[in-house]
């Protein structure tokens, strides 16, 4: 017989069948070779799966361990929130720019107090829920509540069953007198109830406090107190005659005041002499003609002015320094909160 021909590749690429047999040499070799390489790889495969078993058995041991730190974690975490929560905290603040008027601040406050009052008092009950022995009766009060106190009367605490958070404003009888004349009282302020529940009453109380609390200017200071004590004189016996409005020449007058002296600190009784009306008279008439009380004007004086300093390439900390604020954080705050970035953010987007 002819020997056979090798197949050209055109005869491999059309799968021709011709093709040289293998012998029985290469035939045992590439058995004794597949069979090598298919025991190595299933060892290797056996040496896989058993690790792979081994860290499956692992899994709930691991996953136990991760869910107790992580319960640990958060109890303690818990524990840190609910102790700060809980901390109990009292502080006076007595105003240096606001005679005859002590601040008492309480948060998380358990005290079963019994006081006897020398002054006239407002307390605005962010959180409250104390029975209270005050004018021979029995009162509960409640969040929201804003309980008033004045001079000869005593109050006691006869059951609080959970923490309470209020601020406290304290003033003369001599200044709340003077308050009460100058809107047109006659006789001394008494208050038909201990007890109303008014929005406006808290809001102005609080407002009042943050912003003893955070150093703000001094007309910002006596506006509030202006604005409290004339709520507060809502609630006496003797109703309160309709104020005047003020004068818009008195207004232009305190205007032009608040703008020629604008990195000034300023005095609502400056403020006062100039336009001739009351301190109380003249926050309410410059709100309803500016449309926001002097204290806050000024504010939005020195924000504008603050614009065109970060506009010309002054630094920030240089600008509350020319602007008269008490430093660079008060800055910050009114900045931010007018104009909803911070001057440094501003000063970044000149372009």
């Amino acid at each position: 017989m002819g020997a056979r021909r090798r197949p050209s590749a055109a005869a491999w690429l059309q799968g021709d069948k011709e093709i040289r047999p293998v012998s029985q040499k290469k035939t045992v070799f590439l058995t004794l070779f597949f069979s090598l390489y298919l025991r190595e790889f299933y060892d290797k495969f056996e040496k896989s799966d058993r690790t792979f078993l081994l860290r499956r058995a692992e899994i709930p041991l691991l996953q136990k361990t991760a869910n107790t730190a992580s319960a640990a974690l958060a109890i303690n975490s818990e524990e840190a929130i609910m102790s700060s929560q809980q901390a109990e905290k009292i502080e006076w603040l007595v105003p240096a720019h606001l005679p005859g008027a002590d601040i008492l601040i309480a948060k998380n406050d358990l005290t079963a107090w019994h006081n006897f009052h020398e002054t006239y008092g407002f307390c605005a009950c962010g959180s409250a829920s104390a029975d209270i022995l005050y004018r021979r009766k029995k009162h509960t009060l409640q969040d929201g509540t804003t309980f008033l106190l004045e001079p000869g009367e005593s109050h006691r605490n006869i059951v609080v069953p959970r923490p309470q958070s209020f601020k406290v404003v304290f003033i003369a009888p001599s200044q709340f007198d003077a308050a009460g004349r100058e809107h047109g009282l006659s006789a001394t302020p008494h208050f038909r109830s201990g007890f109303v529940d008014d929005p406006n009453f808290l809001e102005a109380t609080y407002r009042l406090c943050a912003s003893v609390e955070d150093r703000e200017t001094i007309l910002e200071q006596q506006s509030r107190l202006a604005v409290c004590l004339r709520v507060a004189l809502r609630y006496v016996e003797q109703s309160l005659p309709k104020a005047a409005d003020g004068g818009h020449d008195a207004i232009k007058r305190v205007k032009a005041y608040l703008l020629e002296r604008f990195d000034e600190s300023v005095t609502l009784d400056e403020l006062s002499v100039l336009s001739r009306l009351s301190p109380f008279h003249l926050v309410r008439s410059f709100a309803r003609h500016v449309g926001a009380p002097p204290h806050a004007y000024q504010i939005r004086v020195r924000i504008e002015r603050a614009r065109t300093l970060l506009r010309n390439g002054t630094a920030p900390a240089e600008a509350a320094h020319l602007l008269g604020f008490g430093d660079q954080s008060h800055f910050t705050r009114h900045f931010r909160r007018i104009m909803h970035v911070t001057p440094a953010q501003y000063a970044r987007a000149v372009r």
